[in-house]
């Protein structure tokens, strides 16, 4: 399992829970409308993209960044202080990485 970086592509990029604490005004702002509306708006939706924050369990060989599960939900943790009603957006895809991870954890243990 990978730390904090992402790879020799993605060199000199934050990492995940510095993307996620730079996006978090914009999410707080936005909080409002999306609840309104009842989604992401597309512009923030690229823009969590492009900060690889929808890749942050997806595994390497699939161009993911493949992150350990403290920066996981760190990365969790900072689009929840920004809204906690938007953290279902990264939480529920990746739960299963998590459970199969902490299981892992505790049979070595």
């Amino acid at each position: 399992m990978a730390s904090q970086g992402t790879g020799p592509a993605d060199a000199g990029a934050a990492s995940p829970i510095d993307a996620a604490r730079a996006l978090a005004p914009r999410i707080a702002a936005l909080s409002d409308r999306i609840e309104r509306d009842r989604r992401l708006p597309p512009d923030l939706v690229r823009a969590m993209a492009e900060a690889g924050l929808f890749r942050i369990c997806v595994p390497r060989k699939f161009d993911g960044l493949e992150v350990n599960v403290s920066t996981m939900i760190g990365t969790i943790e900072e689009v929840a202080r920004a809204d906690a009603r938007r953290v279902q957006c990264l939480a529920e895809r990746d739960r299963g990485r998590l459970h199969r991870d902490v299981a892992r954890s505790a049979a070595r243990h």
